[in-house]
């Protein structure tokens, strides 16, 4: 493993040190004329050379960590496998694209999960206007459950008038097929949002629509309640549940956190935010660009990938009351 750090923070400096040499080089050339080119053309290397060739390599990099990052990872969680590395697509219109397993139902998708802010304009097929994306998903049977643990992207590809910015849904699913049918459904969303919260992700809701149940204790933790059986939403409302949720929203420093019991689905959505230059979003972990990847960062992503898989194992757990 020593090597194998050592050989990533190598290939990590190259980012940088590889486009400062060739523009050094490049601009030596110049000076001494030993090159003849356009100026439009001179400036179009310039900016290939200091902005795509940085990010092209960056791309590289990150295949690089994942091969050594996922296994360490894994070996300490061995009932977990990874399904899916690079970014897959699914279609809403496709049965055989859409069962992964990965990923709650269809119409749990559609109705209790993703947000309805993203519709499609007149004369845009519902379904061709939408897109799902899948990027690191992971699952687990080691109990007869089947539990998932998978990054998603949410985007609409219809247009929007001028000036509105285009609204993207980004969230890491905990998905869990559990063994007791509740036949309801119900679910917690924290209501404290980080401070610089877009209001678009503060207005976030889903298509079902179902009565709001008023409970102290979930008011206390700062947690609203939406059932359409209020006995049931009342013997969910555990203080194990609540404080559960706020943890792993601090945790992950997620926007929201929703937990969603559908029928025989346990579902927990971390509303993050969006898969950004050297970031591991399932780890939750930023890969450091000025400094080197050590231990400390590679059992940081170790810890937070068993705080899903701890989630995922207790959820069932939540419905014992039921």
């Amino acid at each position: 493993m020593i090597q194998e750090l050592k050989k990533l923070n190598r290939e990590k400096n190259k980012i940088f040190i590889y486009p400062i040499i060739i523009l050094i080089a490049f601009i030596s050339l110049l000076v001494y004329k030993v090159i003849h080119i356009k100026p439009d053309l001179i400036l179009a290397i310039l900016l290939l050379i200091i902005v795509v060739l940085p990010l092209f390599m960056s791309y590289f990099f990150i295949r690089k960590v994942e091969k050594i990052l996922v296994p360490y990872v894994l070996s300490q969680c061995p009932d977990w496998k990874m399904i899916v590395s690079v970014r897959k697509n699914i279609q809403f219109n496709k049965k055989d694209q859409w069962n992964t397993e990965l990923i709650p139902p269809k119409e749990i998708m559609l109705s209790a999960i993703l947000p309805i802010y993203i519709v499609p304009i007149v004369n845009v097929s519902f379904f061709d206007s939408l897109t799902l994306s899948l990027k690191n998903a992971f699952s687990c049977d080691n109990d007869s459950l089947t539990k998932a643990i998978t990054q998603i992207q949410y985007i609409s590809k219809a247009e929007r008038r001028r000036g509105e910015p285009l609204l993207q849904f980004y969230a890491g699913i905990i998905t869990i097929k559990n063994s007791k049918n509740l036949g309801s459904i119900t679910y917690f969303q924290t209501n404290n949002y980080p401070n610089g919260t877009d209001k678009n992700i503060i207005k976030e809701k889903s298509e079902l629509e179902l009565p709001k149940i008023e409970l102290a204790e979930a008011n206390q933790h700062d947690i609203d309640v939406y059932s359409n059986d209020k006995n049931v939403a009342e013997k969910l409302a555990t203080p194990e549940l609540f404080s559960t949720i706020q943890n792993i929203k601090q945790q992950f420093n997620s926007y929201y956190v929703k937990a969603v019991f559908y029928n025989d689905y346990i579902i927990f959505v971390l509303r993050n935010d969006r898969w950004g230059f050297l970031k591991y979003p399932t780890f939750s972990i930023q890969i450091p660009l000025f400094k080197n990847i050590d231990y400390p960062l590679l059992e940081q992503a170790v810890n937070n990938f068993k705080l899903l898989t701890d989630l995922a194992n207790q959820a069932p757990e939540f419905t014992k009351n039921i």
